[in-house]
């Protein structure tokens, strides 16, 4: 579902556009406290948190050879 089909649900008393707006600032809002390490919690929709892969030791499939894969957050 994108940004528009949840605006076009979503009866507010504003037009689709405006309610669009909303949406994105809303999800904007989201992202920043995310990545700013915080965790956000909407009930019932669910918790929001940055997770971490640590680095680890893996194989190339195709060479065999051991590499290295950093760290990374999603």
């Amino acid at each position: 579902m994108r940004t528009v089909d949840l605006a076009k649900k979503v009866d507010i008393g504003l037009n689709q556009l405006k309610t669009t707006v909303a949406i994105q600032k809303i999800i904007a809002a989201i992202v920043k406290e995310v990545e700013a390490g915080e965790r956000v919690s909407i009930l019932p929709i669910g918790v929001f948190k940055l997770k971490v892969r640590h680095a680890r030791n893996g194989v190339n499939p195709q060479t065999q050879k051991k590499i290295k894969i950093s760290e990374k957050s999603k």
